[in-house]
């Protein structure tokens, strides 16, 4: 900045350099992260007002079509298990920033391998809930799919290179 203040009381033109040159810096850095910012805010908005005006609507339909198929109990089982862990996801991404990762699984990761204190209290209440190695389990499975999504998408990649 004191570079910026040099240059202006030493150039006739000194101080519309100046604002060049701080419009410039706006212009490529600060004004992209300021879009960026809002486009993120209104999907997150939307996303949650899809989510509370669609939700009384479509659970029960989705219950009731589950119910005229044939592995009744079990799909319903599936359906409930299958919204438990998307919202546990976003209860990971509320309390960590982090998005396809459980509350377990990256309470575990700051816990072991990064060392935090309070993941580590918290690792314990959750594996007290929900049982011995609970949180371990989680991070192991979201390992192993996170591997089988790399390897589907490889695959991917190959047909599509192939066409």
């Amino acid at each position: 900045m004191t570079a910026l203040r040099a240059k202006a009381n030493t150039s006739p033109h000194g101080f519309v350099d100046m604002m060049n040159q701080s419009s410039s810096v706006f212009n490529t850095i600060i004004f992209p992260l300021i879009v960026k910012t809002c486009k993120a805010f209104l999907l997150f908005v939307l996303a949650v007002m899809l989510v509370l005006l669609l939700a009384p609507i479509v659970m029960p339909l989705r219950i009731a079509w589950l119910t005229a198929t044939s592995r009744k109990m079990e799909a319903i089982a599936d359906y409930f298990m299958a919204m438990a862990i998307g919202m546990d996801q976003f209860g990971g991404s509320v309390l960590y920033g982090t998005e396809d990762f459980t509350v377990s699984a990256w309470t575990y990761k700051l816990a072991t391998e990064d060392g935090y204190k309070s993941a580590r209290a918290l690792r314990c209440f959750i594996d007290l809930l929900f049982g011995r190695m609970h949180c371990y389990n989680a991070f192991m499975n979201e390992i192993v799919l996170m591997e089988q999504w790399q390897d589907e998408l490889e695959q991917l990649k190959n047909k599509a290179g192939e066409a």
